[in-house]
């Protein structure tokens, strides 16, 4: 059988119609009963092809029987080998083929079009095709779609929609699938097991309002269930980064954006988004010297992602990180509303400490808005400052309170419009010379030791320190600053400006000991980036101890520093003794 110049245009309800346009097609029987030779060539919509092979006698064919042979088929780059069962040409029904193929990019044909653009490049395929009219299977799978492969078998009923095992290795991720997957289209009648890593998440729509640094480096072992509108994620076992959870969380997808509810626990989590990227500069970073470097960040914080969901959480956590502290033993409640949130802490310690505290952070303004109130007594100060420095520039057990506001999209904004307050007292340790010499980087001065008289000592004992320090607007002043060791008292006195990242304090010491003449007052001056400190060597011992007794406390800032002190820290006294002169 010879045909010319034959069209042939194949429809199916809800798919683009398949046009193939034969220019020539020879169909024939070297021998009556033994089977047909297959030799066409033409178009599918508008792509050259040929196609050939040998199949089984037409007659069975079309006394109801099913198409038997192989077939290979070329277009362009593309090569296709199929060999079995053909079933009926109409449907599925009866199919078994072997499938063998390979191409520089993938057609756009039926689901095949929906393929991320990622997928859509060089591919080969090496898969098991078998269909009952109902559905079709896939085993034996290896496939590979750009630089992603496929492996496993995959079924497909049209009432069910997916299920079965399949291994995903994609350049960002790799994913274990085991299960039913519903439609593959917002995880619609999904009930599945999922395991997988990656350094970044599969894109998927589900995930879509996951902030970017909460979709890196990660891990996850879990279940997956869809009952109606609402996703049940249990018996998951989660690591993002450093932070790892495990328990139970639900999505409801009803509403205008999804709601996330959850109970969960964890060795240790990490949720400073607010300070991230913040602290290395600050304390670690290397200095440039640049005159007009700057040392927060301010890059805009991601605060989309915060409009994109709803939440309400309750992690239970063995080790919290929290914006300004790490939380030890802590219960924490976070709760997500139209871009506002809000996290307390119900129980928790702050390194030993009794705490209470609260984080607000409202993304719906513009700019956002920020205010947080912590409060904690007992806390080991050498820890929380190891948090921020290391080795800690103090050591000791310490109360603080500090209650603080800001607005701004950035850490460098935030930190710019801050207003509040914050107390610090810490009784009986030590001040680590040494560290604050690195951190100020200061040529030819011994700063700390200078001031209390041990310039040969990276590490002083100290009997206490007390601050009272109030902002507005982002400008701090040190109303209240005392640190006393045995050798010398220092006060200290001015501010410091975080919109301009500038220094203006002055650190004057009271030496103890009559023989002490090394104790001379210091100036802090610069920027955060280049702090600048000046000695003024006074003359006489006279001199320098009528300049301490000239230092002058705000009775106000002082008294409430005594209403924040339990009384029996040595610095409170002295502060107190200077607000009377």
């Amino acid at each position: 059988l010879d045909a010319d110049d034959v069209s042939v245009v194949y429809k199916r309800p809800g798919q683009d119609p398949l046009r193939v346009a034969f220019s020539t097609a020879d169909i024939g029987a070297p021998t009556v009963g033994r089977g047909l030779r297959l030799d066409a060539r033409g178009e599918i919509n508008g792509r050259d092809f040929k196609v050939g092979g040998r199949m089984a006698p037409l007659a069975g064919f079309l006394l109801g029987g099913h198409l038997e042979g192989q077939i290979d088929v070329e277009s362009g780059d593309l090569r296709l080998s199929l060999d079995g069962d053909f079933g009926r040409l109409t449907s599925l029904a009866g199919v078994d083929l072997a499938v063998k193929g390979q191409g520089d990019s993938v057609p756009a044909i039926g689901a095949l079009a929906e393929l991320p653009e990622d997928m859509r490049g060089k591919w080969s395929a090496n898969l098991r095709l078998a269909g009952d009219g109902h559905g079709y299977r896939i085993s034996d799978a290896d496939v590979e779609l750009g630089d992603s492969s496929f492996k496993g078998n995959l079924a497909h009923e049209v009432a069910t929609g997916y299920s079965g095992t399949l291994d995903i290795d994609a350049p960002t991720y790799e994913l274990h699938l085991d299960g039913s997957f519903g439609s593959l289209k917002g995880l619609d009648g999904v009930d599945a097991k999922v395991g997988g890593q990656g350094t970044d998440m599969p894109p998927i729509a589900a995930l879509a309002f996951m902030p970017a640094h909460l979709r890196r480096d990660w891990e996850a072992d879990f279940r997956i269930k869809e009952t109606g509108k609402r996703l049940n994620v249990s018996d998951m076992k989660l690591k993002i980064g450093d932070s790892d959870f495990a328990g139970t969380v639900s999505v409801d997808r009803s509403g205008s954006r999804p709601r996330v509810k959850g109970s969960l626990k964890s060795d240790y989590v990490d949720i400073a988004f607010l300070r991230r990227g913040d602290a290395p500069r600050v304390v670690q970073q290397e200095r440039s010297r640049t005159a007009d470097s700057k040392v927060l960040n301010d890059e805009p914080i991601p605060l989309e992602w915060m409009k994109a969901v709803d939440a309400s959480l309750e992690i239970d956590a063995k080790r919290l990180q929290a914006t300004l502290f790490t939380y030890t033993d802590a219960l924490t409640l976070i709760e997500l509303e139209n871009g506002s949130l809000r996290v307390s802490a119900e129980r928790g310690t702050i390194y030993g400490a009794d705490t209470s505290a609260e984080l607000q952070f409202d993304a719906s303004t513009h700019p956002a808005k920020l205010s947080t109130n912590v409060l904690a007594r007992g806390a080991d100060v050498g820890k929380i400052m190891s948090d921020w420095s290391e080795p800690p520039f103090m050591v000791g057990q310490g109360d603080f309170d500090i209650q603080i506001t800001a607005s701004g999209d950035s850490v460098a904004a935030l930190m710019g419009s801050v207003s509040g307050q914050a107390r610090v007292l810490v009784g009986e340790g030590t001040a680590q010379v040494g560290v604050l010499e690195q951190m100020v980087r200061t040529v030819g001065i011994k700063t700390l030791g200078v001031l209390l008289g041990e310039e040969k000592a990276d590490v002083v004992p100290m009997n206490c320190f007390a601050a009272n320090l109030t902002a507005e607007a982002g400008v701090v002043d040190a109303e209240v600053l005392v640190l006393d060791t045995d050798k010398a008292t220092v006060f200290g006195s001015g501010s410091f400006d975080l919109r301009k990242e500038t220094w203006d304090l002055i650190f004057t010491p009271k030496p103890k000991q009559v023989t002490l003449t090394t104790a001379v007052p210091i100036h802090l001056g610069g920027t955060f980036q280049n702090p600048e400190v000046s000695a003024e060597k006074v003359g006489t011992l006279r001199k320098l101890a009528g300049l301490a007794s000239l230092f002058v406390f705000p009775p106000a800032a002082v008294a409430g520093l005594m209403d924040f002190g339990a009384g029996d820290n040595q610095c409170l006294d002295l502060a107190a003794e200077g607000s009377k002169k």
